[in-house]
């Protein structure tokens, strides 16, 4: 499969990766990320909208992943769509955790106007992990950056919001994340693609996955742009 084009004169290549968030067995995040190679841009679009019946989550995205698993719900994404996805990531809160952990956790600003939500959901992920809330728990911090490990991440992740909001936090997420992959040596590279490819489900080749880690140092460059 040819990912990206050589050189400026080759068409466009574009490969775009369905992500699909579950808790349990409900779909809550449906994002697709386009990557398009000579426009050095990543673009992310939120599909929960064009799965929802109204309101938070993704009802018919669901009913879709429960009667056919993530392969029928790629399918009807990409019909509506209009083109065939590249591929499909299949990720739980945590698998987030896990990934946030591996990098040695992400820094980022937390508005004043988030730090309640994100305590109150912070403390139900403690609750079902056992850990303890006073340890992860956001203090006032102004306007310096917050260290974010596995939990507090994955927390982040799942505070209640629309499907513009739901993709902003992403956004920050995966540059949080560019930032904490660009200090990794290679030895932490390998440590990253052994946990990804583990902790997510996915048809998109290892081979592949693979060679997105290799040069991974290319691809940081990227700039991120929401539709």
């Amino acid at each position: 499969m040819k990912l990206f084009s050589k050189t400026a004169r080759e068409p466009a290549a574009v490969f775009t990766v369905l992500l699909i968030g579950i808790d349990n067995d409900s779909v809550e995040e449906l994002v697709s990320i386009c990557v398009d190679d000579p426009c050095e841009i990543i673009r992310l679009h939120s599909m929960r909208e064009d799965f929802s019946d109204g309101g938070i989550g993704c009802p018919k995205a669901t009913a879709h992943f429960r009667a056919g698993g993530a392969p029928l719900l790629k399918a009807a994404a990409s019909q509506k769509r209009g083109r065939d996805f590249d591929g499909y990531v299949l990720y739980t809160y945590q698998n987030v955790m896990q990934i946030a952990n591996v990098v040695g956790g992400l820094e980022l600003r937390i508005k004043p106007e988030e730090r309640k939500a994100l305590n109150e959901q912070i403390r139900k992920f403690c609750l079902k992990t056992g850990k303890p809330c006073e340890s992860e728990t956001i203090p006032e911090s102004g306007s310096a950056p917050v260290r974010m490990d596995g939990l507090r991440t994955a927390a982040f992740l799942r505070m209640p919001s629309s499907g513009v909001q739901s993709l902003a936090r992403i956004r920050r997420l995966l540059s949080a994340l560019k930032c904490s992959v660009r200090g990794l040596g290679a030895r932490e590279l390998g440590v990253l693609a052994d946990a990804l490819l583990s902790v997510v489900r996915t048809d998109i080749p290892s081979r592949v996955i693979l060679s997105y880690l290799l040069g991974v140092r290319k691809y940081l460059r990227y700039g991120l742009l929401s539709d």
